[in-house]
């Protein structure tokens, strides 16, 4: 093998290994992001127990086990920035393929434990009222 097809063999082993790892961002790039104007919607894919206890502001609980079917309820359009919240990069990556099968190019991920050590906002949600049987 010539060295020039080892080295594109070498690049296109990289952008492979490159496109397998979600994008993530640092709690201090999305604060910038939102007082720069850009629109980023936070979907938190936590337990609702998990959301409950502390997840940034305005973030939208969407929990990774019913992502697909809660998210499409939402009626997102499809040029939304959005930003997933979880506490690995292995269930951020599954949402965001999810993500890019429904057609959504602007994504991204931020982990809540970050989130939290930061000192950036967060919220506390009490659970849902019980309904009786």
């Amino acid at each position: 093998m010539t060295s020039g097809a080892n080295a594109a063999q070498a690049a296109a082993h990289k952008q492979a290994g490159a496109a397998a790892q979600p994008k993530q961002m640092t709690p201090a790039e999305v604060v910038a992001g939102w007082k720069a104007g850009r629109k980023i919607l936070p979907i938190d894919i936590r337990t609702p127990a998990e959301y409950r206890a502390a997840h940034p502001q305005d973030a939208i609980n969407v929990p990774l086990r019913i992502f697909r079917v809660r998210f499409k309820e939402l009626q997102v359009p499809k040029q939304t920035e959005v930003l997933i919240i979880a506490l690995e990069s292995g269930a951020a990556a599954r949402a965001l393929r999810e993500l890019a099968q429904m057609g959504y190019a602007k994504t991204a991920w931020v982990s809540s434990d970050e989130w939290k050590k930061s000192g950036f906002r967060v919220e506390r949600s009490e659970p849902p009222p019980r309904t009786k049987r």
